[in-house]
């Protein structure tokens, strides 16, 4: 049998800013005529305005120590 030391030490130093600003303006017509008489006819007018501003500051400092010391013995 194999027996398995596994020891791990794991530093995980996060430093996240995360600065949004969006703006999302939606304009959005669905206009549908769907007849269904086991002949399907499926007319749309679908009409989609959009205006998305997105202004994104994202810093991300990790710092990510792992020591790690494993040990098999038969």
């Amino acid at each position: 049998m194999n027996h398995i030391q596994d020891e791990r030490k794991i530093y995980d130093e996060r430093k996240i800013y995360d600065e949004r600003k969006i703006y999302d303006e939606r304009k959005i017509y669905d206009e549908r005529k769907i007849y269904d008489e086991r002949k399907i006819y499926d007319e749309r007018k679908i009409y989609d305005e959009r205006k998305i501003y997105d202004e994104r500051k994202i810093y991300d400092e990790r710092k990510i120590y792992e020591v790690a010391c494993v040990r098999q013995n038969e």
